[in-house]
């Protein structure tokens, strides 16, 4: 009996926990999502450019508490005239809510890479993202992306697979 009784009080908190709202530090519901931040990037190119530098857009728009669709964008600038960039969309699915808010998501889209004086570059196509990170509230509609941790994988050429950490600031509303 005690075991059946535990049994309905977890599904009982994760149910209440799945249907309240996305909210920031303070209570207020979440709809829309945008950080900008700093990329550190690393490729399996070559050891002459595998470490990039650049940014990160992304948007956010919730579509229920703990789920977001989401549009991204990054570029990142290496050494020996290396430009690389991103445009993808998928999803979010925060793991916590409050102050300390971990998640997941995925993203598929178009990736471009253009390295001048060699002749395989410029290469674009499809690109997926898959990652994790935690962002932390400082007031009810600010705070920051302690980090977000992503591995890519590019498709076109020889394939490319590159892992991005991101860090920065978003805003809610």
């Amino acid at each position: 009996m005690k075991q059946i009784l535990v049994v309905l009080m977890m599904l009982a908190a994760v149910s209440a926990w799945a249907q309240a709202p996305a909210t920031a530090a303070e209570g207020s519901v979440v709809s829309n999502f945008l950080f900008v931040g700093y990329t550190y990037a690393h490729t399996d190119f070559s050891p002459i450019i595998a470490d990039h530098n650049g940014g990160t857009a992304i948007y956010d728009r919730y579509l229920s508490p703990n789920f977001a669709v989401e549009a991204e964008c990054s570029l990142v600038y290496g050494n020996i005239s290396f430009k690389g960039a991103d445009y993808m969309g998928g999803a979010r699915l925060n793991i916590g809510i409050g102050k300390i808010t971990p998640y997941i998501h995925g993203l598929v889209g178009y990736g471009t890479t253009n390295f001048k004086g060699n002749a395989q570059f410029p290469q674009n196509g499809m690109t997926t993202k898959v990652g994790a990170g935690v962002d932390y509230f400082l007031t009810q509609r600010m705070g920051l992306r302690v980090a977000q941790v992503d591995w890519r994988r590019q498709y076109f050429g020889n394939g490319t697979d590159w892992i991005e950490i991101s860090t920065g600031v978003f805003y809610t509303w």
